[in-house]
């Protein structure tokens, strides 16, 4: 019996065109964690510095269009605690935004600014800069999605793995995620983040891979708001550096101490 089913699923996939290689055989949650290694830094301690590239189509008075370009540069920390990775992001530019300070413990993200006595708790949906939410900014991990459906399929004329995931948590930014994945490198090129209703809202396109000290990692990436259909973002990493982080900058009781 067990001869004769694997003989029908060969049959299925040869039918489809997909090769019984890397996909076929590779388990889903090798796939993510696959899709998630090759975006993210390994390292238990380290920063970057985050340029992102806002634009965004606006209606002048005299009824013709113009695109309005904005920047911000902003310092990224993550540190590996027992519990997991955190994260700290803080502004330093422009002048209006800076000091300001995003932690995401997990789950929990707090927001500071100077003037506000405590921290605020926020969604992972938070806009943070142009287009970019800060999960984004700080990068989703498929790791905490479960795939529903994967099939061989292309994208713009490249042949891609697609991924149909499902947040695990409630508290997950964006409860649905379609991922399209390179079959051979099995880096991602394409994410489409949608609301729990499936209503597409972005829009994430990885356009280019970097290494630092033999880690891969995204350093080009494109946001767009398929929502509101206003603008895109381009966020670029640069500036890495590893270093021990002291445990007080990702704790939310010492914001603004």
């Amino acid at each position: 019996m067990r001869i004769q089913k694997f003989r029908k699923w060969t049959a299925v996939l040869l039918l489809v065109g997909v090769p019984l290689g890397v996909f076929a055989q590779m388990a889903e949650e090798d796939l993510l964690r696959r899709a998630d290694e090759a975006r993210f830094l390994e390292a238990d301690s380290f920063t970057f510095t985050l340029r992102l590239i806002a634009e965004r189509a606006v209606q002048r008075p005299d009824g013709r269009e113009e695109v309005v370009r904005s920047e911000a540069l902003l310092k990224v920390f993550h540190k590996r605690f027992p519990e997991g990775m955190r994260t700290r992001v803080e502004f330093l530019e422009p002048e209006s935004l800076r000091g300001t300070v995003y932690l995401i413990l997990g789950d929990e993200i707090f927001f500071w600014q100077p003037g506000l006595l405590q921290p605020i708790r926020i969604s992972g949906q938070q806009r943070l800069f142009g287009d970019a939410s800060v999960a984004e900014a700080v990068g989703i991990r498929f790791q905490t999605y479960e795939v529903r459906e994967r099939e061989r399929t292309e994208l713009g004329g490249q042949e891609t793995i697609k991924l149909e995931l499902e947040a695990q948590s409630p508290q997950q930014a964006f409860p649905r995620v379609t991922l399209w994945m390179d079959p051979e490198a099995l880096k991602p090129v394409q994410a489409v983040l949608s609301a729990l209703s499936g209503t597409p809202l972005k829009r994430v396109t990885y356009r280019e891979y970097a290494r630092f000290e033999g880690d891969e990692y995204a350093t080009d990436i494109l946001i767009e708001d398929l929502l509101f259909q206003e603008g895109k973002t381009a966020m670029h990493i640069g500036e890495i550096a590893i270093e021990e982080l002291d445990d007080a900058l990702f704790d939310p009781d010492r914001l603004g101490r």
